[in-house]
């Protein structure tokens, strides 16, 4: 059975449980797939449930890499998004939680500058993945410090046959923030990123991720001049813009207290029940769980353009998804 989104007469019907077995509401990706581009947003009110989000990332692989901002992104799809799971392991959008991507170096120094956060690349001290076979699903994550960076996580589970539908790249202050790196290096270093991906990996898309920006980017002057450079970038192909200034710019600061962070690398807040917003280049809770709106379903309008008859039978044969349809490849298929 293929996801639909429900006519006007079955709208007060109960919603299909979002169960790993179930079949779930495909309402934004129907809607693309039908030529309703209008619901591809790049920022605004867009919600998905989490059948919506999980009928459009079924069958799929997403591959997130970028800093700590990211991480949170790659917790608050898990934990919340798809209601995977509860597992701590896999940290949190919700606190500073690194979910045991600290430390000491795989250099065997110590110091802000030889964690294991910087030099994650070279291990997998910060690879985190899961995997839901039942919706065929898999999400991975890697810490990437510096734009230029190379993972070794990525050369180790990728291959010819197993590739990343959706790339997530979320880089930048690290270089131009605590190195020496101007703005329009990082900047080049960014574009030089995306375009080694697309060349080892053309049937990916990319998402690449503007830097949060709490309080008129006040944390960093470059902020601003950054997300800027990146917006005006006519990226093209199979790459699209995440932009998280939007929704952040406006944003209070809500300080993590660094002296109260624990073992896991948990900050808590100054004052106890108030809800980290934002802070330095981190979104948490609701507005985290936003940017995860915006990128899921600008990927799921994206790729529904973009995919070919032939393309989308071969996922959905791998699915089980399959209509009469489909298999005879008429015109009248259902790509729904």
């Amino acid at each position: 059975m293929i996801c639909a989104l429900p006519s006007a007469a079955q709208a007060s019907a109960p919603e299909i449980a979002a169960t790993d077995s179930s079949p779930h509401s495909l309402s934004l990706a129907d809607q693309c797939a039908a030529g309703a581009s209008s619901t591809c947003h790049r920022e605004g009110d867009v919600t998905l449930k989490v059948a919506e989000s999980r009928c459009i990332l079924q069958g799929r692989w997403v591959y997130i890499v970028g800093d700590s901002s990211a991480r949170m992104l790659f917790a608050g799809l898990i934990h919340s998004k798809l209601e995977l799971t509860t597992d701590r392991h896999f940290g949190s959008y919700l606190e500073h939680h690194k979910s045991g991507c600290f430390g000491v170096g795989v250099n065997g120094k110590s110091g802000f500058f030889n964690t294991a956060e910087t030099d994650s690349h070279r291990s997998s001290a910060c690879l985190r993945e899961y995997v839901d076979l039942a919706l065929a699903l898999r999400i991975t994550y890697s810490f990437q410090t510096f734009a230029n960076q190379h993972i070794e996580a990525v050369r180790a589970l990728t291959s010819p046959s197993q590739v990343p539908d959706l790339w997530l790249l979320a880089v930048g202050p690290w270089d131009f923030a605590y190195t020496k790196h101007a703005v329009n290096e990082t900047y080049s270093l960014v574009v030089a990123r995306v375009q080694e991906i697309h060349a080892k990996y053309p049937s990916s898309w990319v998402a690449v991720a503007t830097v949060v920006a709490c309080d008129n980017g006040n944390f960093s002057p470059r902020i601003l001049p950054f997300n800027a450079l990146l917006r005006a970038h006519q990226w093209g192909g199979r790459t699209f813009l995440l932009d998280r200034e939007p929704s952040t710019i406006k944003e209070n600061v809500t300080r993590a207290d660094w002296s109260t962070v624990n073992k896991d690398g948990i900050g808590r807040s100054f004052h106890p029940g108030t809800e980290l917003r934002c802070e330095g280049f981190h979104a948490y809770g609701p507005i985290a769980l936003h940017h995860l709106d915006l990128l899921i379903n600008m990927y799921s309008c994206l790729e529904n353009h973009t995919l070919s008859t032939p393309a989308l039978t071969q996922r959905r044969r791998r699915l089980g998804t399959l209509t009469s349809a489909d298999a005879h490849g008429g015109e009248g298929a259902d790509l729904m």
